[in-house]
């Protein structure tokens, strides 16, 4: 017959292969090769856009702004309402984050004492996260009345927590007389001496 000797073409794509084996390698490198060509694409993509992202800021309030934050104590002895801006201007201001009832602000504050003529020209708010009582307490414990420079008070909800990232106590924040922030003391670095050589 007329049809007897011809040959029919395989259907595409196997007309390009000689083998269905060839076809199934060229298919299996074909598959792997736009697996790996997506996943990089992917992570190029990913990458660009952390790259676009703005990075988190972990520093600080006082890091980020030198200005010397808002703030409102209970004053000690009378419970007063006294405010940064019922800071002495002529004066430099530090900021002594404490607790009434830490053993070590108690330290600190022996050697204040002891060293107080270092500081004749410092007025000092001890600031303190604690009930009112507690602040009291310390503040008749040392008779800072004694000590006008000494303004002691309190403030419960410690809203100046998040500005100064207290890591422990006493933490000391220094302030030159436009309100702007000098330096921060703490651990090692609080000796009267120290303090009082970046007045």
């Amino acid at each position: 017959r007329a049809f007897r000797n011809t040959r029919i073409a395989p259907p595409w794509p196997f007309f390009y292969f000689r083998s269905m084996k060839n076809f199934i390698s060229y298919a299996l490198i074909t598959v792997l090769t736009l697996t790996v060509f997506t996943g990089y694409s992917q992570q190029q993509a990913e990458k660009k856009a952390d790259s676009s992202r703005p990075a988190y800021d972990t520093r600080a309030g006082y890091e980020k702004d030198p200005n010397m934050p808002a703030f409102t104590i209970s004053r000690v002895p009378d419970s007063t309402a006294f405010s940064n801006k019922d800071l002495d201007p002529k004066k430099q201001t530090i900021i002594m984050i404490f607790g009434p009832e830490c053993s070590h602000c108690k330290d600190e504050m022996k050697k204040l004492l002891a060293h107080v003529d270092l500081f004749s020209k410092v007025q000092f708010v001890m600031y303190a996260p604690a009930k009112f009582s507690l602040a009291r307490n310390f503040y008749n414990e040392f008779e800072l009345s004694k000590y006008p420079m000494f303004i002691v008070g309190a403030d419960p909800l410690f809203k100046l927590g998040g500005f100064f990232q207290i890591i422990s106590l006493p933490t000391l924040f220094l302030y030159d007389k436009k309100g702007k922030f000098v330096k921060r003391f703490e651990k090692t670095e609080l000796e009267p001496e120290i303090i009082a050589k970046s007045l």
